[in-house]
């Protein structure tokens, strides 16, 4: 089954989206590194970085909008189910 395990959005308030995620979709603060606040709900994990860091270290086409997906996970069974 393909699934998106890993999310990082950038913002100019961190502790707003963090408040967020962990009251409406009960996720938990996880240990991580960088600047970032990382969340989890034991399957999906979500970055929430600091804006103005990641436009340093990445370029200013940085904006307020989820800046990567990655980490999906497939078994060929299921692909080959699908075709």
């Amino acid at each position: 089954m393909v699934r998106i395990r890993h999310i990082a959005i950038a913002t100019k308030d961190v502790e707003r989206l963090v408040k967020f995620y962990t009251t409406v979709f009960g996720l938990k603060v996880v240990s991580g590194r960088g600047t970032g606040t990382y969340l989890s709900d034991g399957h999906v994990n979500l970055a929430i970085l600091p804006l103005e860091p990641e436009r340093k270290t990445e370029g200013y086409s940085h904006t307020e909008v989820p800046s990567n997906v990655g980490g999906a996970t497939y078994s060929a069974p299921s692909l080959n189910a699908a075709a």
